[in-house]
């Protein structure tokens, strides 16, 4: 953006990334169902990512109702090993094993933060969608724009990249691919985003 961000704009800015990052969590967080084609219908989904969501991010909410059951579990469940695991672990930790380094450091930036994780007992916390829900979650916060940048610089930034290429490899007709192919992208754009809105609010 040429000039500042005006009140009213940031508003609506934070309101949107909440939105988007909590789609793209129930993307991939757990096999598609009529509350998410529901959700990806909403007016304010579609405005949201329209300014925010990137080449191909309309298209992706066309596609959302034709997610399929057999591709999620093969790409993130298995059995046998997920062909896109999604996990930070499992492109991050020299293992590759989930519950280590890195999981624990993404579990101490939620403490930090005074985030607990839903399903923290049940799913590692450096699961995608538990990052992503936890962004969405600070969106909504003042003054933790720093803090979203730090986040996405030292753990999903990294990663989420080579999570799309995978997802991309292994199913590149399915809905999963768009869906993750426009989540790196919007990450990446966010991160820009939130300089901006860092800029603007030091002003």
């Amino acid at each position: 953006m040429s000039s500042p961000i005006t009140e009213e704009q940031l508003a609506w800015i934070k309101a949107a990334r909440t939105t988007c990052y909590r789609v793209m969590a129930r993307v991939f967080a757990a096999e598609s169902d009529d509350e998410l084609i529901s959700l990806a219908r909403q007016p304010e989904v579609h405005d949201a990512f329209d300014v925010l969501g990137g080449s191909g991010a309309q298209d992706m909410l066309g596609r959302l109702a034709d997610l399929e059951s057999s591709d999620y579990a093969a790409l993130f469940v298995g059995p046998g090993p997920e062909e896109a695991p999604p996990w930070e672990s499992a492109y991050r930790a020299s293992d590759g094993l989930v519950m280590g380094k890195v999981t624990l450091e993404v579990r101490e930036s939620f403490a930090e933060a005074g985030y607990s994780a839903p399903q923290r007992h049940h799913v590692p916390d450096d699961h995608l969608a538990t990052e992503l829900s936890f962004l969405g979650s600070l969106s909504k916060k003042q003054g933790t724009e720093a803090f979203q940048k730090r986040f996405i610089d030292q753990h999903l930034g990294l990663w989420v990249d080579r999570f799309a290429d995978r997802v991309v490899e292994a199913r590149p007709q399915s809905p999963y691919a768009q869906a993750a192919t426009v989540l790196a992208e919007f990450v990446h754009a966010d991160r820009v985003l939130l300089d901006e809105i860092c800029t603007t609010e030091t002003i």
